[in-house]
């Protein structure tokens, strides 16, 4: 049992984590490489892709504005491909971030023991769509970065979703996909984390050398808080 028997909320990411972002992400590199094309601008699919690995493996947060800024040649034509992107996007979201398996079945094992929160550096839309794929009444609280006006890794996002919530760091678990975003931030808080790692083989879940959990998916997140008795705060 790696998390103490008196953990109170636990707060979700959700790219990566109930959502599958990978045809979105895979989704505005394209976009992306359309738009500077036909702007007149010499980068690809594969220019994007190139630097989203090598930031990726620099840890960078927030990767995908970085890769737009590094290539943009301009902070305004990066904001202007980001809305046009945004504005190509709303009629095509729902398909672009389908719900990853086994979250609604992980849901039902988790919410009658732990309170529930978003935790994500979308815009106020992610209510809407959550609720589309059925999910969005599991979470008592929203943190959204659209609605903050501040972001992960930010600390005062962390610091935020701990005051609104009521809850002590050492009661509460951070789970994202995102070491940068939602692990380190959420450690340096205090509270206990939980990396959702897509890539990993086996085991399904296991213990990282720098004491946070990682899970192959959110499906398998309840079985790191198998122990009796667990009371609902």
């Amino acid at each position: 049992m790696p998390f103490p028997a008196d953990i109170e909320w636990l707060f979700v990411d959700v790219g990566g984590v109930l959502l599958d972002d990978r045809p979105l992400l895979d989704a505005l590199y394209r976009f992306f490489a359309d738009w500077f094309q036909d702007h007149g601008e010499d980068i690809s699919h594969q220019d994007f892709l190139a630097t989203r690995n090598r930031l990726e493996a620099e840890g960078q947060p927030q990767v995908y504005k970085r890769v737009l800024e590094y290539h943009a040649p301009s902070l305004e034509a990066a904001n202007e491909a980001l809305t046009d992107f945004r504005t190509w996007l709303e009629p095509r979201q729902f398909e672009l971030n389908p719900l990853l398996p086994g979250v609604k079945q992980a849901l039902d094992q988790l919410q009658p023991n732990f309170h529930l929160a978003l935790a994500a550096n979308q815009g106020a839309y992610i209510h809407d769509l959550l609720a589309r794929h059925g999910i969005r009444d599991y979470f008592e609280q929203a943190f959204i970065a659209g609605e903050l006006g501040i972001s992960k890794p930010d600390a005062r996002f962390f610091q935020a979703m701990l005051k609104d919530t009521g809850v002590a760091p050492d009661r509460a678990v951070m789970i994202g996909d995102s070491i940068p975003n939602d692990i380190h931030p959420a450690l340096q808080a205090g509270m206990h984390a939980i990396h959702v790692d897509r890539t990993i083989l086996a085991p399904a879940i296991k213990l990282n050398s720098t004491g946070f959990m990682v899970a192959k998916s959110f499906a398998d997140t309840p079985e790191l808080f198998v122990q009796e008795p667990y009371q609902r705060f």
